[in-house]
């Protein structure tokens, strides 16, 4: 009885598995050559190329001004290949070379009223 119920669980172990390597890197490749340059500066490749100088959100839209024009999620900075990916409340997150970049909003604007409550 124990042979049988070892061999059953045996014969349920045993599946094929196929890994798919379609599009996919080859993980014994490595990532970084003896050529390599090292890291790449990325404040200086986002602070070159673009600026933000807006963000401007509601209930269905975000949208930021960067370099003078108005983008949305999924459209890139004109005259690059920097994507934009998330626009949140005071900072736009940037597809770039395969990385995501975050850039924070400078300044933020704070409107106080002129006429405070119970002065006439």
């Amino acid at each position: 009885m124990t042979f049988l119920l070892i061999n059953a669980i045996a014969c349920f172990a045993e599946t094929d598995f196929v890994y798919n390597s379609y599009n996919k890197r080859d993980p014994f490749i490595p990532l970084v050559s003896e050529n390599s340059k090292g890291i790449i500066n990325t404040r200086e490749i986002l602070s070159t190329k673009i600026s933000l100088q807006a963000i401007l959100r509601s209930r269905d839209k975000s949208l930021a001004i960067v370099n003078d024009t108005v983008l949305s999620v999924g459209e890139k900075v004109p005259g690059t290949k920097i994507k934009i990916t998330k626009i949140s409340d005071d900072k736009v997150i940037f597809f770039y070379k395969f990385n995501e970049y975050e850039l924070q909003l400078k300044k933020k604007f704070v409107f106080k009223p002129i006429i405070k409550e119970g002065k006439k």
